[in-house]
């Protein structure tokens, strides 16, 4: 077994050192960038909830200190927003998203697709003595290294958006959890396995792989809305009171780690699920000049019962930030159970493959 792991490697050489030196290169450039943003040393007072405080005017970013009268985390936040705005810091970000679709189809296309556009497969399949054992190996010797690079990757973009979101705890925030850490690698053998099963089925590589693009572009693009309202729903809780919602003074603010799934409207403390225009048709009658008639000497809205009026609000429902790991661990579970799914039929389908 481990000469036949060694040739798969061998007969797929340029494939295993280009995806070799694109995680490697792309981990390694994640560390980089996350170094040269911590380097700055960011007052942690200065990025308030998860960094996202935006300032609009200030010294032109490298000068080293501020003026008289203005804001001392104007100079450092500019310097900060210079850096993570750069083409290259902005590069690495997408490439954490690509990455395990690019390595995945890479090792899967050819894997059996090249056997058969070169006519080797009959003798391949000869010496193996059975197509599916011949395959499982190929397919394992794959996954493996594949797994190895891609969690290289993976640590280097939760280092990359720790040091993005200091304030934050990557492992205890939804904030682009999908695009980095363990999902990574569940990403690619998804990719991977799916890629090797159109290689299979086609017996071509760029059919395989013009399918494979298409395929893992929908799923990616609809993951979130399609996970979020079936397997996370029930997962979820309300995320604010809905009572302290209904209060106007009230102002919820959104903690960049906790996941929104919807945003169910409430009544007095409890669901309503009514007409929002036929609410205000019978609650909040205006005059000629289109005001309110209600109103009391403080602009307070009132009913027709000369009470306060509290009006129909939308609470957030969703999931806090320390559900990060049965969340992950449940999305993982689901991508992992569709590859092994495709490697299931890559498997069927290769003893039932033609030798051309």
């Amino acid at each position: 077994m481990p000469t036949r792991i060694w040739l798969t490697y061998k007969q797929h050489r340029f494939e295993t050192i280009a995806i070799t030196v694109l995680c490697l290169g792309l981990a390694a450039a994640g560390l980089i960038e996350a170094f040269r943003l911590f380097a700055l040393h960011t007052p942690v007072a200065c990025l308030g909830n998860g960094g996202s405080i935006n300032i609009f005017a200030g010294p032109v970013a490298g000068t080293v200190t501020a003026p008289t009268g203005i804001d001392p985390c104007v100079v450092p936040l500019n310097a900060r927003y210079a850096l993570t705005g750069s083409l290259d810091f902005t590069l690495v970000g997408m490439l954490f998203i690509f990455a395990p679709f690019i390595a995945g189809l890479t090792f899967g296309a050819p894997l059996v697709a090249r056997e058969l556009e070169q006519g080797t497969a009959p003798l391949s399949w000869s010496l193996a003595g059975s197509r599916r054992r011949w395959l499982l190996i190929r397919m394992l010797a794959m996954a493996g290294l594949l797994v190895v690079l891609l969690g290289a990757v993976a640590i280097a973009s939760d280092v990359y958006q720790g040091t993005l979101n200091p304030t934050v705890d990557v492992h205890a925030s939804f904030e682009t959890y999908s695009y980095r850490g363990v999902m990574e690698i569940f990403w690619g053998l998804a990719a991977f396995l799916g890629t090797v099963a159109l290689g299979t089925i086609f017996g071509r590589t760029l059919p395989a792989v013009f399918v494979a693009v298409v395929i893992c572009f929908f799923a990616r693009a609809g993951w979130e809305n399609v996970v979020n309202q079936v397997a996370l729903q029930p997962m979820g809780q309300l995320l604010a009171d809905p009572a302290k919602m209904s209060d106007p003074n009230f102002n919820y603010l959104y903690p960049p780690s906790d996941l929104m799934l919807s945003w169910p409207m409430y009544l007095d403390g409890k669901p309503w699920s009514g007409d929002m225009n036929v609410w205000y048709q019978q609650n909040m009658p205006l005059d000629a000049n289109g005001q309110p008639t209600n109103v009391d000497t403080n602009g307070q809205l009132l009913g027709t019962d000369g009470k306060p009026l509290s009006m129909p609000q939308s609470v957030p429902f969703g999931l806090h930030g320390n559900q990060y790991w049965p969340v992950v661990a449940l999305e993982s579970a689901i991508l992992f159970a569709g590859a092994l799914l495709c490697g299931a039929v890559a498997l069927f389908w290769v003893d039932r493959r033609r030798p051309y």
